[in-house]
């Protein structure tokens, strides 16, 4: 899964999420990205973007599976804030 950084740090995040599926639709025919997860440390929280229209945040109390994507993967997000 590459790690992508466009500058999302500021803003809302429907404003994030909407960039990332601009970018995703532009790209599409070079890369198959199936999710995004856009980290905000200020307010410890991630939001993952799905290629299928779909959102969601996780808080920094939580944890992060993608079982779909990475089956077994997990990351508690108290270890990355």
């Amino acid at each position: 899964m590459p790690f992508v950084s466009h500058g999302l740090r500021r803003g809302p995040k429907d404003a994030a999420a909407t960039r990332l599926r601009e970018w995703h639709m532009a790209t599409k025919t070079l890369l198959t990205i199936e999710a995004v997860w856009v980290f905000y440390a200020k307010t410890r929280e991630v939001q993952v973007v799905r290629a299928d229209g779909g959102s969601f945040v996780r808080r920094e109390s939580e944890t992060l599976v993608e079982p779909g994507l990475l089956p077994g993967f997990s990351l508690d997000l108290k270890a990355v804030f």
